[in-house]
């Protein structure tokens, strides 16, 4: 479970679907994303776009990742 990822949304007040749209996904696999059954490392492309989602830098999105 990505408990960052969620802890990131929910500081935005966003619900899953309202972050997939963002994030450019599907809300199924953002769900899947945020509880870890997809995409089990994230990519760097992913962790950029995550980043820049939620206004963050790109290098605290990796260091959550890999606190996990």
């Amino acid at each position: 479970m990505r408990e960052w990822l969620t802890d990131l949304r929910t500081a935005k007040e966003w619900n899953k679907a309202q972050t997939a749209k963002k994030v450019g996904v599907t809300r199924q696999y953002y769900g899947g994303i945020e509880s870890g059954d997809r995409m089990k490392r994230l990519s760097i492309p992913f962790a950029s776009k995550i980043a820049s989602v939620f206004g963050e830098k790109v290098e605290k999105i990796i260091k959550l990742e890999m606190e996990k």
